[in-house]
């Protein structure tokens, strides 16, 4: 290397504090300075460049890792036949299905056929049928037991109720009086049909009541004056 004068010198000096700063350098106006500039450049960079990446690779891994374990939770179920959806859509309302779609192997829900049958939870509608994959009520259920003894009424969760009314009734016998209701039952006094006529036979008739077929046995009127048959024929010159 040429040195000469002053600036040699100065060159000199200054080798010895720049050779423990960066290490061997040539000696020039335009060497000496371009060579720091570039190093502290290029350390500027690989800094950069380092928390560039860095940042990058853990924000990648992050996102792979959410994808996979989003994707995992979400069964890809292909069917060939409808046994192969058992256990799927829980949550399915009673008028739908769990079926095999084989025009593209999934499974997937269907509506039953309308008019199969279901039930709405409700006792007091009967015939509940689904229509367009929901449970539709059928009619209102009758609780009418015919008994004029009972209030007949409908609960929604236990269905029909006969409660016992007091109430007059008729229980449909021919031969009984005075029919009331009691406990729910209607019941009525046996009617023994007597007219106090004693020229009456009193008798009752299931269907017709009560009957009176006359007697032509002797008997009594209670008038003195008369004697004979129930018809009662006059004594001459008796007086009562």
């Amino acid at each position: 290397m040429r040195t000469s004068g002053p600036l040699g010198v100065l060159c000199l000096a200054s080798l010895g504090a720049l050779a423990l700063a960066f290490g061997s350098v040539g000696c020039g106006e335009s060497g000496s300075s371009d060579t720091i500039d570039t190093r502290v450049d290029v350390s500027d960079v690989e800094d950069t460049d380092a928390g560039d990446t860095a940042d990058t690779t853990v924000a990648n891994d992050a996102s792979d890792v959410s994808d996979t374990d989003a994707a995992a939770d979400v069964p890809d179920v292909i069917c060939v036949e409808d046994q192969d959806c058992a256990g799927l859509f829980p949550n399915r309302k009673m008028c739908q299905v769990v079926l095999c779609n084989t025009a593209n192997g999934k499974c997937g829900l269907f509506s039953k056929v309308n008019g199969a049958t279901c039930t709405d939870y409700n006792a007091c509608t009967d015939v509940d049928a689904c229509k367009d994959g929901e449970c539709v009520p059928g009619e209102a259920t009758s609780c009418n037991d015919q008994n004029p003894c009972t209030w007949d009424h409908c609960e929604i969760r236990d269905g029909c109720k006969h409660d016992p009314v007091q109430n007059t009734c008729s229980d449909g016998q021919a031969c009984t009086k005075d029919d009331a209701c009691k406990d729910g039952v209607c019941v009525g006094v046996r009617d023994d049909c007597d007219d106090l006529n004693p020229c009456t036979r009193d008798t009752c008739d299931a269907q017709l009541g009560c009957q009176h077929a006359p007697l032509e046995d002797r008997c009594d009127d209670g008038n003195r004056c008369t004697e004979g048959r129930c018809a009662g024929e006059a004594i001459p010159d008796c007086v009562p």
